[in-house]
């Protein structure tokens, strides 16, 4: 039994693999991914040969998994007993709207086109709020628990995206509101109507700049106070789920570098990880990470969010500085083609 899976948005084009296989006297559930074309990364979901009936469990799980973040079939079948009301079609889920990173901020600065938004460093988050319950999505569009408690509720039904930042939400758009679907609307308009509404403690609309000058102020003022960056956005532009393959109508300036690292290991004796990125068909070692006596140390072969000042092409990240687990990324998303080289030529 075998699925052969793909999925495919803006830059991203990789294939997951999954097979149901007699192994001596038992059966195994082994997978391979990676990007389409490329050497596949191998591993497997059963450490040690198990009974069929696990066997099969496993691997329906895997697939399922895969089929509700996004990913379909190839050649147009997929040998598993999938839950219909499990596995949503992408239209059906929640899906953000990704930005593509831009260099040179000063042409959208003067641009009157474009408007601006602080960028924030947390976790991506569509809200659905609807009868006076909240139900959160994560960048791939599946529902997460509910972790943060919010001192008060959201009195409208609505649908919206901004950033989880420790326990507070950043709402930098709207995209439903009583029922009304505002996603073909541009964002002048959406960010008109977001501004109307009044929300409570844990809550907090985020601040927007229409006018040269005050773009230049919030860039210098997020710059100077060591900001994640800015984001620009098309004052006319509808809102579009996924990435662009470049480009777009919104993007973003980073003042900073982040990427997601496998914790390769733990330093015996120290608070710090081993970190590793993937890299075609193997894992190359990047440096390590100190962890904070405020946060717990990441088990191995989780994903972590690390910012870092640079890395030379074959050495380890400069300055890295641990942000925190990640959980709404699959694990051959860690690739090394992440991470941003420094200029040989470039001075210290």
């Amino acid at each position: 039994m075998k699925a052969l899976l793909f999925y495919r948005e803006g830059k991203s084009d990789k294939v997951y693999h999954v097979q149901l296989e007699k192994e001596g006297s038992g059966w195994s559930v082994n997978f391979q991914f990676g990007r389409r074309g490329s050497t596949l990364n191998c591993g497997q979901k059963t450490s040690s040969p198990v009974s069929y009936d696990e066997a099969e469990k496993i691997y329906n799980k895997v697939v399922n998994e895969k089929l509700a973040k996004g990913y379909q079939p190839i050649e147009g079948t997929v040998e598993v007993t999938t839950n219909p009301s499990k596995v949503k079609p992408i239209t059906e889920r929640m899906l953000p709207q990704l930005l593509n990173a831009v260099d040179d901020p000063e042409s959208y600065i003067q641009s009157d086109e474009f408007l601006a938004q602080e960028k924030f460093d947390g976790e991506r988050r569509i809200i659905q709020s609807k009868d006076g319950e909240i139900t959160q999505y994560n960048r791939k569009g599946q529902v997460i628990p509910i972790t943060e408690i919010f001192a008060s509720p959201i009195k409208y039904d609505c649908i919206l995206d901004g950033e989880m930042v420790e326990n507070r939400y950043y709402i930098f758009d709207i995209l439903q509101l009583d029922g009304k679907d505002t996603r073909t609307q541009s964002n002048s308009e959406r960010l008109r109507t977001l501004n109307t509404l009044k929300f409570g403690e844990g809550f907090q609309v985020v601040h927007t700049a229409y006018t040269e000058k005050d773009k230049r102020k919030l860039y210098y003022d997020l710059l100077k106070n060591n900001k994640e960056g800015i984001v620009f956005k098309r004052k006319a532009a509808p809102y579009q789920a996924g990435r662009p393959a470049s480009g777009g109508d919104s993007l973003k300036v980073k003042f900073t570098k982040t990427a997601t690292f496998i914790v390769a290991n733990h330093t015996k004796g120290k608070r710090s990880v081993g970190l590793e990125l993937i890299d075609g068909d193997k894992r190359v070692f990047v440096g390590k990470v100190t962890i904070a006596p405020n946060k717990d140390i990441p088990a191995v072969g989780s994903l972590v969010k690390v910012r870092y000042l640079y890395c030379f092409k074959g050495g380890a990240v400069y300055q890295p500085s641990y942000l925190g687990v990640r959980t709404d990324i699959d694990i051959e998303d860690a690739q090394l083609s992440q991470v941003i080289y420094k200029a040989e030529n470039e001075d210290n």
